[in-house]
């Protein structure tokens, strides 16, 4: 299966003194090693989205410059590819992001539009938008894009949905989901994300059961399962269905 992957960096004020102790850096660091297991993979970029990142990062954390410059180095390992350079989309288009809670459009970044395109033209290809740090807005959970020009009478056509996640451990989890099997904790009209963590991975709590989920962050192919109690009460495989035979007693999120 082919999987593109396009990431971006937060450039506002705020995104960019979030990531004042570099844990963007990590999660790119972090999905380098990843993406060596998937040999069909792309990754793209912005050149001028990573280098306003860059100079922001550096001007309020001196001491992230290192890191800065392995950021280069990943990219060119990863064999990342620069939308500015050779893309997809066409400057002659307008490409709008549909904001359905304010009811309004705008006009969608270079990165969303070469999603956008590849998404039309290669309708099998998996596609994730990696919107680091959450530096671009999305709605309800989503990112829908549509295609417009006066030139073009058949446009807009359809919104194109583009699948997205925010940081690595979502990566790790859309990838399960979407890679291995069709059950996903990113499911949002089944989980929502908690402020728990559990050796580092955010924990999801699946209202209707009352049962609380994270990926086991050893072997990467299997969740951990607890009731409303935060009582351990099985494991699942990556389709999503519980052993409750393995259940530990006394065990706990603590434990």
């Amino acid at each position: 299966m082919s999987i593109s992957l396009f990431i971006n960096f937060p450039t506002d004020d705020d995104g960019v003194l979030e990531n004042i102790d570099g844990h963007v850096f990590e999660d790119v660091f972090l999905l380098s090693d990843s993406i060596r297991r998937l040999p069909q993979s792309r990754v793209f970029f912005d050149a001028s989205n990573v280098e306003l990142f860059l100079s922001k990062t550096l001007d309020i954390a001196t001491y992230l410059q290192k890191k800065s410059v392995q950021l280069g180095l990943k990219l060119n390992k990863m064999s990342a590819k620069d939308i500015s350079k050779e893309f997809l989309h066409s400057d002659e288009i307008i490409y709008a992001k549909w904001n359905s809670n304010l009811f309004s459009v705008e006009y969608a970044p270079n990165i969303l539009k070469e999603i956008t395109e590849r998404r039309i033209l290669y309708p099998d290809e998996k596609c994730l938008f990696i919107n680091f740090g959450r530096s671009i807005n999305s709605c309800r959970e989503r990112f829908l894009i549509f295609k417009d020009s006066k030139a073009h009478p058949e446009l807009p056509n359809t919104f194109v949905h583009v699948d997205f996640v925010n940081d690595f451990s979502e990566f790790e989890l859309w990838l399960a989901g979407n890679v291995v099997s069709g059950f996903n904790l990113l499911d949002t009209n089944r989980f929502y994300r908690t402020s728990h963590h559990i050796q580092g991975k955010p924990v999801f709590f699946e209202p209707k059961e009352k049962r609380y989920w994270y990926l086991d962050n050893l072997h990467k192919n299997e969740y951990e399962v607890f009731n409303s109690n935060k009582e351990h009460i099985g494991v699942s495989n990556l389709e999503g269905q519980i052993n409750f035979d393995k259940a530990v007693p006394g065990r706990t999120f603590e434990r």
